[in-house]
């Protein structure tokens, strides 16, 4: 599954007061996409372990309308 925020939205969102879902969820690239403001990650036996939130009328402190939350442990994969 591929989840992709497509900022252009959020960008026409925050210049036309519009609330347009930004998230789009495809089984493959050349798949027809579905629209939403949030998805939920789920393991093998169906428990939410993350969820990826789009929220422009509350925001986080440092302005992000849209980030991932999850109470699993992350590994970060940096280029150095």
């Amino acid at each position: 599954m591929i989840v992709h925020v497509n900022s252009n939205t959020i960008k026409s969102n925050r210049k036309h007061n519009k609330s347009l879902p930004p998230l789009s969820i495809r089984k493959t690239r050349s798949a027809k996409a579905t629209y939403c403001s949030e998805v939920h990650i789920h393991d093998d036996s169906g428990n939410i372990v993350a969820k990826v939130v789009y929220q422009p009328e509350t925001p986080l402190a440092c302005g992000a309308q849209v980030w991932i939350e999850t109470g699993n442990n992350i590994t970060a994969v940096c280029d150095d």
